[in-house]
């Protein structure tokens, strides 16, 4: 990180021209701080370093804390080089300065999302708030033992830039992705531009049912949320080959303003994704079974 040089001699305005790797065993306290990328860069704030340039995870990793103190804010870029997900066309459908750029990719893609950790066991996120995400705020992908809490968040789906009103797609807070389970969700806050809590377990196209997809042991507490770009406040998505069970959720206020709906606040399956949710296991429903 370093200091920006037009902050006017504060000292907790730090800017992100890559993002900070996290190894093993690693401790992340951000003391009072703002972080904020950089108009040069095009990654993640943070990511567990096992992530090869190809996206994939080259081992598994364990006990990553990361700690928000004194009100600490993890923010997007002024200008944006790349928004969205890996669908989301460059000035088309989602902002990015990258668009028509000779040799960058002109869609969205994985160093969009805010913390991304992938392959870690024993993990805590915990007491931050994350402004104007680029994509996915924070996101787990096949994570066990976690804990994220007391996260608030503050995206709508677009941003003034420049004096003109930006779409910036994909903005949902927590993610967990296909693998993950034993994962606590409590005391979430804010707006999003798209859905606030989403468990989505899609497997990679075209691969075999396997019990590694699935997302299980869930608990979702405490939300206090809206979704303002209109989707849903909790989303709960599987597709065939991976299964979805064992989701608790307790506890869930909708504080959309006046005026305002979100699509739902707990959205179950969509049959637009490979076919709707996969068919329910054979084994009984438990009271801590959605």
């Amino acid at each position: 990180p370093r200091l920006n040089q037009g902050s006017g001699g504060r000292r907790d305005l730090w800017l992100l021209d890559s993002a900070i790797l996290l190894r093993s065993g690693t401790r992340l306290d951000l003391d009072g701080c703002r972080l904020q990328l950089s108009d040069h860069c095009r990654d993640n704030f943070m990511r567990s370093a096992n992530r090869a340039p190809d996206g994939r995870a080259t081992e598994r990793l364990e006990n990553i804390h990361i700690r928000g103190l004194g009100g600490a804010v993890l923010e997007g870029a002024d200008h944006p080089r790349a928004t969205g997900d890996t669908a989301k066309r460059l000035g088309e459908r989602t902002y990015g300065t990258d668009a028509r750029v000779p040799g960058e990719n002109q869609n969205g893609d994985w160093r969009n999302f805010g913390i991304l950790l992938s392959h870690v066991d024993g993990l805590r996120i915990e007491n931050l708030a994350v402004k104007d995400s680029h994509c996915w705020a924070i996101t787990l992908e096949d994570c066990t033992r976690g804990t994220l809490r007391d996260l608030e968040f503050d995206s709508s789906g677009f941003k003034v830039i420049d004096g003109r009103r930006q779409t910036i797609l994909n903005q949902d807070g927590i993610d967990l992705r296909t693998g993950c389970h034993d994962i606590l969700i409590e005391n979430i806050s804010g707006q999003t531009g798209d859905d606030l809590i989403a468990l989505t377990a899609i497997p990679p196209a075209g691969a075999a049912p396997d019990p590694a997809y699935d997302i299980r042991h869930v608990a979702v507490r405490n939300i206090r949320g809206y979704c303002r770009g209109g989707h849903h406040i909790v989303r709960l998505l599987n597709t065939p080959g991976a299964r979805l069970y064992d989701v608790v959720i307790d506890g869930l206020i909708d504080t959309s303003p006046a005026g305002f709906q979100c699509a739902a606040a707990v959205k179950i399956g969509d049959t637009r994704y490979g076919g709707g949710m996969a068919p329910l296991s054979p084994m009984p429903l438990t009271p801590n079974s959605v």
